[in-house]
């Protein structure tokens, strides 16, 4: 039933997302694709994610949705050369730090400063090499490896929101490989990098801080806190 669920509100809608963006379109809309297999869907089973300020959840799924959108400009030349990098850069490191809005709130300076570096330093250097790979390594070994990062997160992280969106980024990544069937040749941009970082990324940073929460508060004996993404 679990199954049936993911495959009519997240598995058909990335499908679909891939085979509109990519098929028509072309790979250059790869990122596009990806978000929109998240937001979409989204969308659909939980809702709009609302107005970030009031619940920090919701800053990942804008931050996914602000990725696929900056990641196709970036593969369409919309943006230039020069200024792709920074926007990049700018939204890889805004995550975290949105996040963990409320997080921030009860750390001291010291802790908040820890938190974030290991989390900038992590986030920044995946992104680095994933960019790396993407524009050096044309093919499918790079997007098949992404992809295969992406529903390996199914495995590791233990809500099943997240295991969702991350099945369903990674589903819209291996059929937009497909269209080189008859859309020839497929190569993923710089963008791409951005879109699958902020979903994997975004993913193991929500899912490590809610066991961490959801750890002190069993330990304190209080509620659990709500977490928005839950369908």
């Amino acid at each position: 039933m679990v199954l049936l669920q993911w495959l009519l509100y997240w598995g058909l809608p990335a499908l679909a997302a891939a085979f509109v963006w990519v098929g028509i379109l072309g790979p250059r809309c790869t990122a596009l694709a990806i978000a929109t297999a998240v937001v979409v869907p989204f969308v659909l089973a939980v809702g709009w994610p609302g107005r970030p300020w009031h619940h920090s959840d919701a800053w990942f799924v804008w931050a996914v949705a602000a990725g696929g959108l900056a990641g196709t400009a970036q593969d369409l030349r919309l943006l230039p050369r020069w200024l792709a990098p920074f926007v990049d850069a700018a939204l890889v490191a805004a995550l975290p730090w949105l996040w963990l809005t409320p997080q921030r709130a009860g750390w001291s300076f010291e802790t908040a400063l820890l938190h974030l570096t290991v989390v900038w330093v992590a986030f920044w250097s995946a992104w680095l090499a994933l960019r790396s790979a993407f524009t050096n390594r044309p093919g499918f070994v790079v997007p098949i490896a992404a992809a295969l990062c992406l529903l390996g997160d199914v495995l590791v992280v233990g809500h099943r929101d997240l295991q969702a969106i991350a099945a369903a980024a990674g589903l819209a990544l291996l059929a937009a490989m497909t269209t080189a069937l008859w859309r020839r040749p497929f190569a993923c941009g710089a963008g791409v990098a951005l879109a699958v970082i902020i979903v994997h990324g975004g993913v193991l940073l929500v899912s490590y801080y809610r066991c961490r929460s959801a750890s002190r508060c069993d330990q304190s004996g209080g509620r659990r806190p709500r977490t928005a993404c839950a369908p």
